[in-house]
């Protein structure tokens, strides 16, 4: 029993350390205030950038927060990507302004490329592109702007996660590994962002090719931020706490899975060796308990589950509000969930089969499956974006041409 312990406690102080070295975005006093009288940047200068895709439930939310910051950001970009509910009608409800995106260029991820046409859109010094199911306290913004103009580069922030069903628990530990594996570790600077909120200088995106850089790809956030680093811009993560929450899965388990593994295994592909080791052995920690009971250990599964309850429970509070069984209790099972989860990620990326995600049939490169039938417009005659990108043509254009 002594060496399980001590093998417990190892695993759990360095997933500890992993995800404690990412920092909270926490409101500074004052911050707008401070950010006017040093002359650096002020809200008008900030565009915030919001795919959107059947987001009729959740957008009007987010743009509710917006609007009730301690200062509102000049621009307020909605790219209705697609939507076939009232996603367009209701954000020019909520005061944004809306663009319809054109025809994908071959190749592009849909997200990617509305995330382009967005950025493309905007004329402001500093871009924060927010998903629509993301939630803002009033001091957000100006919390998140500050950190940007004071560390520079790209910051990202993973949002905390408040969740309402058991259900919706079991998705706990992927979001723990998730701001682990992006956190700095033991290094001075994050290698990872998470796209539901980042934040960067206009003049910085445009330098290291936007989202344009890797057009095909599943998961924008952590190739942005790659991007970033061979740049030479620092990188940070935050955690959300109470300034950045969202719910991302109210719509049930197969939600939760077609949206896990899109993005499992792709995450651990682009993490680093001894990262990616303890999180493995912390995911094999909290199972542990389980064979233990089967070989009759009584004892030691007893005590093993009892611990890794307890650390799971104060550890996933760090990332997220869950059902309190599911995440102590239970947790074991959620551990087993967990795996076979990422098992699922990669076999789909192994063997090239799609996962559908917001209506879509998405190839393991992150672009959609062909001959599935989706809403087309005329396909305007842009090239593809390079780092200078050009800017994706509008309805307007198309109708003038």
């Amino acid at each position: 029993m002594v060496l399980v312990l001590a093998f417990a406690c190892l695993a759990m102080a360095a997933m500890s350390l992993l995800v404690l070295r990412v920092r909270p975005l926490r409101p500074l006093p004052a911050v707008q205030a401070r950010l006017e009288v040093a002359g650096v940047v002020c809200m008008q200068s900030v565009a915030v950038v919001i795919p959107a895709r059947n987001e009729e439930r959740s957008l009007p939310l987010l743009l509710a927060d917006i609007r009730a910051q301690t200062s509102v950001p000049g621009q307020i970009i909605v790219v209705d990507d697609e939507s076939d509910d009232r996603t367009d009608e209701l954000a020019r409800r909520g005061g944004a302004a809306v663009v319809p995106v054109p025809s994908r260029l071959p190749g592009w991820n849909p997200k990617v490329w509305a995330l382009t046409v967005g950025a493309d859109h905007a004329v402001a010094q500093t871009l924060v592109f927010l998903d629509a199911d993301v939630r803002l306290d009033p001091a957000a913004l100006a919390a998140l702007v500050a950190d940007v103009t004071r560390v520079g580069g790209l910051v990202s922030v993973a949002p905390k996660h408040s969740t309402r069903t058991a259900v919706e628990g079991l998705s706990a530990l992927c979001n723990v590994i998730a701001v682990a594996g992006g956190g700095p570790g033991l290094q001075r600077q994050s290698r990872g962002a998470v796209g539901s909120c980042i934040a960067i200088a206009r003049a910085d995106y445009q330098r290291i090719g936007g989202h344009a850089g890797t057009p095909g790809t599943i998961v924008d956030d952590l190739d942005l931020a790659a991007a970033a680093a061979r740049h030479g811009l620092p990188v940070t993560l935050r955690r959300g706490a109470m300034l950045v929450t969202m719910r991302s899965y109210p719509n049930g388990l197969g939600a939760l899975v077609g949206g896990w593994s899109k993005n499992l295994a792709a995450g651990a592909a682009r993490t680093p060796p001894a990262v990616a080791l303890a999180v493995g052995t912390w995911i094999a920690l909290i199972v542990l308990p389980i064979p233990l009971l089967l070989a009759h250990q009584w004892g030691t599964a007893a005590v093993l589950w009892a611990v890794v309850s307890l650390h799971a429970a104060w550890l996933t509070h760090r990332v997220g509000r869950f059902n309190r069984f599911v995440v102590s209790v239970a947790v074991p099972l959620v551990a087993v969930f967990t795996t076979v989860l990422t098992l699922r990620s990669f076999a789909l990326a192994i063997s090239g089969r799609t996962v559908v995600w917001k209506g879509r049939r998405l190839r393991p490169d992150g672009v959609e499956q062909p001959g599935v039938e989706q809403p087309r417009v005329e396909q305007p005659r842009v090239e593809q974006p390079r780092v200078e990108q050009p800017r994706p043509s509008t309805p307007q254009q198309r109708r003038s041409a």
